[in-house]
């Protein structure tokens, strides 16, 4: 590519640049992003962040809410832990004179912590109770291994599979000898009720029509020291389902009684009792 000069001459320009042109006119020029023999370095793809590619390789074999160590080893080592999460790498470190205890996945006092020098808790075998093909005959499970024993032998507190995978999956929602659901077809009233919340009324009566009885109870003396608490508390404007105060019993005992006061709470219907020391 060529430019005038000032003189009126021409003079050769390299490709990629308009260095050169009078005032640095590149009308006279042209353009630099419309010159063909432009050369453009083409963008190479962003590499894999390393923060994402070590998060990715942390959190691979990891259970949802495992806390774990980076560092293994005592001191501020065993006070710090980390988990995965959706959001990212999430870390806390335990208070002073507490460490973090990897199998029990909280802190506790540094003499009672025996793992400080493990990273990650211990992996622990599952058996095989759930595959698209039965392993074992009926009345019998699989372990991890793939050996069948009887199914009352999971979840009895004995490692009875050479794995032990038989204790490991113990909870409510997998123990394989847990209680079924319970069918309210078959569960009914007056010799069966069950709720699986725990919230819904027998019968399915309104709760309006439903008194709720709850047993508050109270020890030793009636005295200035509470007695302003057991007002805030019995305040009147705490009512069951069915519109009544709640009351309570108070076992009293002799010593230190304000018996003004016991009377007083003996009047708005709750229940004096007498705490004796036998």
């Amino acid at each position: 590519m060529t430019c005038p000069n000032q003189k009126g001459k021409q003079e050769e320009r390299g490709p990629q640049t308009n260095q050169g042109c009078p005032r640095g006119d590149r009308s006279v020029c042209g353009q630099r992003s419309h010159n063909p023999y432009l050369r453009v370095k083409r963008q190479e793809p962003e590499p894999i962040k390393k923060e994402e590619s070590f998060e990715v390789e942390l959190c691979k074999d990891k259970d949802a809410g495992e806390w774990f160590r980076l560092v293994a080893g005592d001191g501020d080592n065993c006070r710090d832990v980390i988990q995965c999460t959706s959001s990212g790498l999430q870390a806390i470190r335990c208070p002073a004179g507490l460490y973090f205890d990897i199998e029990k996945q909280t802190c506790d006092w540094k003499d009672a912590v025996k793992n400080c020098k493990l990273k990650n808790k211990e992996r622990k075998v599952k058996p095989l109770l759930y595959t698209d093909e039965p392993l074992c005959q009926d009345g019998s499970l699989a372990c991890g291994d793939g050996n069948c024993i009887e199914r009352g032998l999971f979840c009895n507190g004995e490692k009875d599979c050479s794995d032990g995978s038989d204790e490991n999956t113990c909870d409510n929602d997998n123990d394989p000898n847990r209680a079924p659901p319970c069918d309210p077809a078959v569960c009914v009233l007056p010799d069966c009720f069950c709720s699986e919340d725990g919230t819904t009324i027998p019968g399915d009566l309104p709760a309006k029509d439903v008194p709720q009885m709850i047993t508050i109870t109270f020890d030793d003396a009636i005295n200035n020291n509470n007695i302003e608490l057991y007002k805030e508390m019995f305040n009147g404007k705490r009512k069951n389902p069915n519109g009544c105060d709640i009351k309570a019993t108070f076992f009293v005992s002799h010593k230190y009684s304000n018996y003004s006061a016991v009377q007083e709470t003996h009047r708005k219907g709750h229940e004096i009792a007498v705490h004796s020391i036998t």
